[in-house]
C-alpha cells in the first residue's frame, strides 16, 4: 500500500512524495516541517545534509527543495530505500543519495546538517543513534542537528539548543555543534 505527502515550499513546492505505507513509516508531519523550514529558511541553502531513518524521505526532499546542495539518506528498509531513490528520479533530484544500513554505525563523512527521525518505540535505537551521530563528529563545526522525539531534549553533549516546539505528540528540536576552541 502507498501513502503520499505533500513537500510544503521551494522549488518542488506542491509535489507528492509517494512512499510504502507499510505501518513503520511516519513520515514528520506537516507542521513540524514547516516549523523545522522555517527555522532552517536562511542556513540550509548550500549545506550537505544526512537524513537518518529516512522513512519516506520527505526531510530529505524537503531540505532540498529548499536549496540544500545534497542530501544523503540511510534507512533500513529495502522498500522505503527503493521507493526515495524511485521518488528522485520522478521529480528529477539528483542531489540525493540513498543507504540501505542499519543504525547506528555505519561508515558516512561529517555533514552541515543532521536530520534525525528514529522510530519513536525503539527508545534504545535512538540512544545509541544519537550516541553515534555525537560521538562520531558527523556533525561538522557550527553545524545543525535536527530531532524529533517523543520526549523534550534539553541538553545534548558538544551542542547547544537553538529551538524546540512541541506540536501534537510530538517535540522537534534543533542543535547546533559547539566550536571548538
Amino acid at each position: 500500500m502507498t501513502g503520499r505527502v505533500q513537500i510544503l515550499s521551494g522549488k518542488h513546492a506542491k509535489r507528492w512524495i509517494h512512499f510504502n505505507e507499510s505501518g513503520i513509516v511516519r513520515p514528520t508531519g506537516a507542521r513540524a516541517r514547516k516549523v523545522l523550514f522555517d527555522w532552517l529558511r536562511f542556513d540550509i541553502k548550500g549545506k550537505t545534509c544526512l537524513d537518518l531513518f529516512s522513512g519516506s524521505g520527505i526531510l530529505a526532499f524537503e531540505a532540498l527543495s529548499h536549496g540544500a546542495k545534497s542530501v544523503h539518506c540511510i534507512d533500513n528498509d529495502v522498500n522505503s530505500c527503493k521507493m526515495i531513490e524511485s521518488e528522485a528520479k520522478r521529480i528529477s533530484e539528483v542531489n540525493i543519495s540513498i543507504q540501505c544500513a542499519n543504525l547506528p554505525n555505519v561508515s558516512v563523512k561529517s555533514f552541515d546538517m543532521v536530520l534525525l527521525d528514529a522510530p519513536f518505540d525503539q527508545g534504545e535505537l535512538f540512544k545509541r543513534t544519537l550516541a553515534w551521530v555525537t560521538d562520531e563528529k558527523i556533525v561538522n563545526m557550527g553545524g545543525k542537528i535536527y530531532i524529533e522525539s517523543s520526549s523534550e531534549i534539553t541538553s545534548l553533549e558538544g551542542f547547544y539548543l537553538l529551538r524546540s516546539k512541541h506540536i501534537s505528540q510530538v517535540w522537534i528540536h534543533l542543535f547546533k555543534r559547539v566550536e571548538s576552541e
